[in-house]
């Protein structure tokens, strides 16, 4: 559970490679007013990290869920769901 004040943001970093084509998805109730990819190093096709910054509008508990996916195709690879406690 992450804990936040109504009115900040909140920061969710996951892993990703745009290499594979898998980039992650979000669902989640919270505005999305960053969505930025860090590569971890200067090599071609490397890994590195998505990070979201959502701003926490409203109190009360929060489910953002994240879905690691290729925009083409309908399987998942990875799911993960945050749960974000805001007051």
């Amino acid at each position: 559970m992450i804990t936040a004040r109504v009115g900040g943001t909140v920061t969710l970093a996951l892993p990703e490679n745009p290499a594979t084509g898998f980039r992650w998805r979000l669902t989640s109730p919270l505005a999305v007013v960053s969505d930025e990819y860090f590569p971890s190093g200067t090599a071609p096709g490397g890994a590195g990290e998505r990070v979201f910054v959502l701003l926490v509008a409203a109190a009360g508990r929060h489910e953002v869920l994240a879905e690691l996916t290729r925009p083409w195709e309908s399987t998942v690879k990875d799911v993960r769901t945050f749960v974000v406690d805001a007051s």
